[in-house]
């Protein structure tokens, strides 16, 4: 049931228009935080993190009680999809890109530019070389974090571990949209915790760029990083440009979210059609792993079933 209440999300989220087949607009989470904070304020941050996403689970836990109980679980399936379907997040790149793909033949600027900022989520650029950069980068990020992290969760704890890490990430984006001293605290409890969240995921993900791309310094690099600290950010786009061959080793990947994948001499020396075509072996990389873990979750799917 839970396999096939993950590919229908899939198929559901890969259609949709910008890959939210359900979306929780950011007024509502700002909503609740709101309602939640008040109660939080005589606490630290690590209780506190986890009293902020108890509601929810506590409500969950209750509908799939009550589902299972006294339904004689008609609902499980729709609840686990519904769950899925909103902290999942699987786009068609090649559709969410084609406006900018146009703006960018038709170089126009004002367009592309508008197009990139909305899509990088506030990340500026002063070209269309620069944006294109951004946009790989952003490509390989929001397939990690919109996706594989997710399903990494509910593959360990259901729907409670999807829900979980699903809320801590849009409480670290509510958060750092604001100014006081009081969300500071629980803004860098929430990195941490998503550090953490994000640690196995991220190696198990760069592994992959090395069997769909340039595996030789994609593992070498890995190995030298598997026990280290670096962000998880710097780990994708760093594995995904040494899967590409478009960056050394020694030349480490910009974790800075306004600058971009190279440092800033290597960046000023591409060219746009260079950049261009780095985003399209990017999506294509992307794709190719999001084939490989689609594979392997369908074929461990079927074994545990056989067996």
């Amino acid at each position: 049931m839970s396999l096939l209440a993950v590919l229908l999300a899939i198929v559901l989220q890969y259609f949709a228009e910008q890959g939210d087949f359900l979306s929780v607009p950011d007024q509502w989470i700002s909503r609740y935080w709101r309602l939640v904070s008040g109660y939080l304020s005589n606490v630290g941050w690590q209780v506190g993190l986890v009293c902020a996403v108890l509601p929810l689970l506590l409500g969950l836990l209750l509908v799939q009680l009550v589902s299972t109980y006294l339904l004689h679980g008609l609902l499980n399936f729709a609840i686990v999809l519904l769950v899925l379907l909103l902290t999942l997040r699987v786009r068609n790149y090649s559709r969410v890109l084609a406006a900018y793909s146009k703006a960018l033949a038709e170089q126009d600027w004002q367009s592309g530019s508008k197009l990139a900022f909305e899509l990088t989520e506030g990340v500026q650029a002063d070209d269309f070389a620069r944006a294109n950069l951004q946009l790989g980068r952003w490509v390989s990020m929001d397939l990690f974090r919109g996706w594989f992290v997710g399903l990494f969760w509910f593959g360990v704890l259901g729907v409670y571990g999807a829900t979980t890490y699903w809320l801590w990430r849009r409480l670290a984006i509510e958060l750092s949209k604001r100014d006081d001293q009081e969300r500071q605290g629980y803004l860098e409890g929430l990195y941490r915790y998503l550090y953490w969240a994000e640690y196995l995921p991220v190696r198990l993900w760069t592994a992959g760029y090395a069997l769909v791309g340039e595996f030789v310094p994609t593992f070498d690099w890995l190995m030298e990083e598997l026990w280290g600290d670096l962000p998880s950010d710097q780990m994708v786009v760093q594995g995904s440009l040494l899967a590409l061959g478009s960056v050394a080793s020694s030349e480490p990947a910009s974790v800075d979210n306004s600058d971009l994948h190279y440092s800033e001499e290597t960046a000023e020396a591409i060219s746009e059609g260079d950049s261009l075509l780095e985003l399209q072996q990017i999506v294509r990389l992307n794709s190719r792993l999001f084939a490989i873990w689609l594979v392997l979750l369908v074929v461990s799917g079927l074994l545990g079933v056989l067996m």
